[in-house]
């Protein structure tokens, strides 16, 4: 039987996505610019602080007395009443357009006209939003999206993104990633340091974005995972080295360097990924001095930090191929 939410579908989705490019778009240099005060609205509470660092719920518990906000939730009159009301409809709207992916794809999918404003929405703003946003687009939407689009939509409802989104973030990831390694950003994430410090923060937040967005691509290289038969079989990441290669490269291009970043999740997404990469040179000439020179390189950094001791034999699997295939 139909969804009952199939028939709402055209006009409760493009008001969903005019709300995520406003919220994107606050921002903006240009817009901070002009909101004054409301500016703090923008910037991370307390409470949402604690909350991050994983240090107790609720978290305004951890917070001093006299440090503590007014969070008495989206009806009241203060700036935290204002940020949580922020917040909210930003999670809220996310997490109803995964469901939506995830809950109704045939009739979304059918729906093309919505694929360029949803392609505008995810673009939009990218280079100002904050990497706690970036997470939770990733997390809540884009998963969803890719997970469940069929085959003969891709063209339509990823192409208009995914070059721009992925190049996007294999350049935050690399700068944020060697910014950290210059500050002497720590091999496993901090657990007992200063508990509300903005840098131990940013350091788990960009952690948290970079597993995402790596699983995100295994979801591309993959299908349900399985790396086996990902090297022939129709999946997105085949598609765009065939289609658009320039996409490609930058989403093969984050999976490498994943490897040198001192995280162990997101560098064991990453290996499983370049696995893939691996297999599918065999076949695709284009491709080898990708992975007899970057990949093969990474793979020998990865064995030198001790956050990748738990998949150093996938490693080295990957060194031992690329010698006997491509040596």
């Amino acid at each position: 039987p139909d969804h009952p939410f199939g028939s709402h579908l055209a006009w409760a989705l493009p008001g969903v996505l005019a709300v995520v490019r406003c919220l994107h778009g606050m921002w903006a240099p240009q817009v901070r610019a002009q909101l004054g005060f409301l500016n703090d609205a923008l910037e991370m509470g307390q409470f949402e602080k604690v909350f991050n660092m994983g240090q107790g719920l609720p978290g305004h518990l951890l917070v001093p007395k006299d440090n503590e906000e007014d969070a008495a939730g989206v009806g009241g009159s203060s700036m935290e009443a204002f940020r949580v009301w922020v917040k909210g409809l930003r999670d809220s709207a996310y997490q109803f357009l995964g469901l939506a992916m995830a809950a109704v794809p045939e009739p979304v999918y059918a729906q093309v006209a919505i694929s360029q404003q949803m392609a505008q929405t995810i673009l939009t703003g990218m280079e100002c939003i904050e990497t706690r946003h970036l997470r939770l687009l990733v997390r809540s939407f884009l998963w969803g999206v890719v997970r469940h689009c069929p085959e003969q939509c891709w063209n339509s409802w990823l192409l208009p993104w995914i070059p721009g989104f992925c190049g996007h973030m294999h350049s935050r990831l690399v700068q944020e990633w060697a910014r950290i390694a210059a500050v002497g950003g720590a091999e496993t994430p901090p657990k007992r340091k200063e508990p509300l410090s903005d840098e131990i923060i940013e350091e788990r937040q960009l952690r948290e974005l970079t597993r995402d967005h790596l699983q995100m691509l295994l979801v591309v290289a993959t299908i349900n995972g399985d790396q086996s038969q990902a090297a022939a079989a129709p999946t997105i990441l085949n598609w765009l080295i065939q289609y658009e290669p320039n996409s490609a490269a930058s989403l093969m291009a984050t999976a490498i360097a994943s490897i040198c970043w001192p995280d162990r999740d997101a560098a064991a997404k990453g290996t499983k990924v370049c696995r893939v990469l691996l297999n599918i040179a065999r076949r695709d000439q284009r491709l080898e001095n990708l992975v007899c020179q970057d990949l093969f390189a990474a793979a020998i950094t990865g064995l030198t930090l001790m956050s990748h001791a738990d998949f150093q034999s996938e490693l080295l699997l990957l060194i031992r191929d690329v010698l006997l295939w491509f040596g």
